[in-house]
């Protein structure tokens, strides 16, 4: 138990390493945290089931992760970018986990917005996505119409965020969205492993029951 304590703080300290380093200009090395998270997922698959408050702990951590300088407008790139946010959530392992279960407050929520240094809105709901499954109840449903009314300026990564986090549901309009961006790719049907690919994607959430029958 003690060393997902140990990971926990490691995983926060990395953070703000990468943060410091982006801030003098060293590069965006990202190896220490993701080493600092496949450690500490190692430790929680150990005992998973046996100490419930370890989520408790994870929530703690995330906290301090999301909340680690909102104005580092270059640290939010690489939330963006390498999907950290998500990365630490799989550390939750099933969604029951999570479930209805406030470890950002929407007060933490208002804060990293009105502190960060990014204004994409693209950018701000991504991360938000992310960690969807730890917002309240009414923040989900706020970002749901924020993300409803700009849906047209939306990469497929949020939308994939947002609808497997349980922020909003692959509609009508959610799906044509997902065509309008296949369409505008320069080489359809070349998908790339990444979920920036629309193609892609829609195979995930195909995969995992999403979408169901999606044309």
């Amino acid at each position: 138990m003690e060393l997902i304590f140990k990971n926990g703080l490691e995983v926060i300290e990395a953070v703000k390493a990468v943060d410091r380093r982006l801030k003098l200009g060293q590069g965006e090395d990202l190896s220490c945290f993701f080493g600092r998270i496949a450690a500490m997922k190692e430790n929680i698959e150990a005992i998973r089931g046996e100490a419930e408050f370890i989520y408790d702990f994870l929530g703690t951590v995330l906290n301090k992760i999301f909340l680690a300088d909102p104005a580092n407008g270059m640290l939010t790139d690489r939330m963006y970018k390498y999907y950290m946010i998500h990365r630490f959530m799989e550390l939750f392992g099933d969604h029951e986990s999570v479930s209805d279960k406030v470890y950002i407050t929407d007060r933490n929520v208002e804060q990293f917005i009105s502190n960060n240094g990014e204004r994409d809105m693209e950018k701000l709901l991504n991360i938000l996505s992310q960690a969807g499954e730890t917002l309240s109840r009414k923040m989900r449903k706020k970002l749901n119409g924020i993300i409803k009314e700009n849906l047209s300026q939306l990469t497929s990564s949020t939308i994939y965020f947002a609808v497997t986090c349980g922020i909003i549901r692959p509609d009508t309009d959610v799906c044509t969205r997902l065509a309008d961006l296949c369409s505008e790719k320069k080489t359809p049907g070349k998908i790339e492993n990444t979920l920036f690919d629309p193609e892609y994607v829609i195979g995930r959430l195909r995969l995992y029951g999403y979408l169901g029958q999606y044309d």
